[in-house]
């Protein structure tokens, strides 16, 4: 089935569902999480309810989610919403509100998933136990433009799963609920991955050529230059001297490039400490370390969970050896170990930077949508949005008349 006709096929389920109301709707209640210790209270379900989920991934886990409150919201900036059925928790809008300045004089609260934003979480969006998504996405969006219409401006749905069944329905119910002053798609994210075959011959098979050989040629390379080892990080001794250690290869890599590195952030290194600890706990880290000759020379650091690989980060010393690229070789190393423990798809996240297309061609793409509650404050931002882009636009179509009308001249004088 093509992308398009699912999303067909998903829409007129959203308005049969959203024209109706059933029964056991009327016993669904919700929750409104607005601090951490409200929060913890729900710690027990969260992942249970989670792996019920269709869009179970790592970027939703209450230790991400945990420890992204604790590092980078403010007491009362949540607004999370609980949704309960006979008494039972059965849907999670884990979601916060950000005040920000875009126009001089306006404090715009924007509507965000929580665990997003400078740690560049992907696949986030609700989590719904059951086969009764579009119900409970009609529940939590009857509540934010209800009883909690005065507390934010512009939702922004952003980083969502191509299939996320509520975002959809919440695209539909745009269209027929006056309370959403528009919604708008605000481009995409692309995440390109790699589905993993059962052994690491059959993957090298699948390989171009070309490609197969530059695999093989930089793994050699790398071991015929001294005793290489691979360590990967499997008891809580050893994690916060090869945290750091990979911290400085990342750091180190990037400064020598005149870029700050991830890691520049207090914040997002505090983060990152907090989170791989209580991933290790949950054997969800993977955090691969590369030796030769006792030397660090890389790190890979990334997260094992529901038979996925993602990758995360790398770190790795500039040059440590000549004419073998070390990146290279390190990522086959780590896609092979993938294969090895029964992973079913290496999740590069996102970006679309060209090495990660000499892995795989296929990709990921994300749609980010905006949806506007009719307040004052998302009306002006809307209106100025528009102008300044109708501005950019007749710019355009000015300059270019213009560039047009000048180009015979230019074009006879470089004659």
């Amino acid at each position: 089935m093509t992308p398009a006709l699912e999303c067909d096929n998903l829409s007129s389920s959203v308005r049969k569902s959203a024209g109706k109301t059933t029964a056991r709707n009327v016993l669904d209640s919700v929750k409104v999480i607005r601090n951490r210790s409200e929060l913890e209270a729900f710690a027990a379900d969260w992942n249970r309810l989670l792996e019920k989920s269709a869009q179970n991934n790592v970027f939703l886990t209450w230790e991400w989610v945990s420890n992204w409150v604790d590092v980078y919201i403010e007491e009362n900036a949540l607004l999370t919403l609980i949704v309960f059925d006979e008494g039972e928790p059965v849907a999670i809008a884990p979601l916060h509100v950000q005040t920000e300045r875009p126009i001089r004089g306006v404090n715009l609260r924007v509507l965000r998933f929580v665990g997003s934003g400078e740690v560049c979480a992907d696949h986030v969006d609700m989590i719904f136990a059951g086969d009764r998504s579009v119900d409970r996405a009609k529940v939590i969006w009857d509540h934010l433009f209800g009883p909690l219409r005065g507390e934010w401006d512009v939702f922004e749905y952003y980083d969502a799963p191509s299939d996320s069944p509520s975002r959809e329905a919440f695209r539909e119910f745009a269209s027929r609920d006056r309370r959403c002053m528009k919604a708008e798609l605000v481009g995409q994210s692309v995440c390109p991955y790699l589905a993993l075959p059962g052994s690491w011959n059959e993957f090298l098979s699948q390989c171009s050529g070309t490609r197969r050989y530059a695999i093989n040629y930089s793994m050699k390379k790398l071991a015929e230059q001294g005793r290489l080892e691979k360590r990967i990080c499997e008891n809580a001794e050893e994690l916060a001297g090869q945290m750091e250690t990979f911290i400085s290869l990342h750091q180190e890599s990037w400064n020598e490039r005149g870029k700050p590195g991830s890691f520049s952030s207090d914040r997002f290194k505090r983060f990152h400490l907090r989170v791989a600890n209580d991933f290790l706990r949950k054997g969800i880290l993977f955090l691969c370390s590369f030796h030769l000759d006792g030397t660090h020379i890389a790190s890979f650091y990334g997260f094992e969970y529901d038979r996925r690989l993602y990758y995360y980060l790398l770190g790795v010393k500039l040059n440590p050896v000549k004419r073998v690229k070390t990146g290279t070789a390190v990522l086959g190393h780590c896609i092979q170990e993938a294969i090895r423990r029964g992973c079913r798809e290496f999740d590069f996240l996102r970006g679309s930077e060209e090495y990660k297309y000499r892995w795989t061609l296929t990709d990921r793409r994300n749609p980010n949508m905006r949806f506007y509650n009719r307040t004052s404050k998302a009306f002006v931002f809307l209106v100025c949005r528009f102008s300044y882009v109708y501005a950019r636009r007749l710019f355009k179509t000015v300059f270019r008349k213009r560039f047009e009308f000048l180009k015979p001249a230019v074009g006879s004088n470089s004659r």
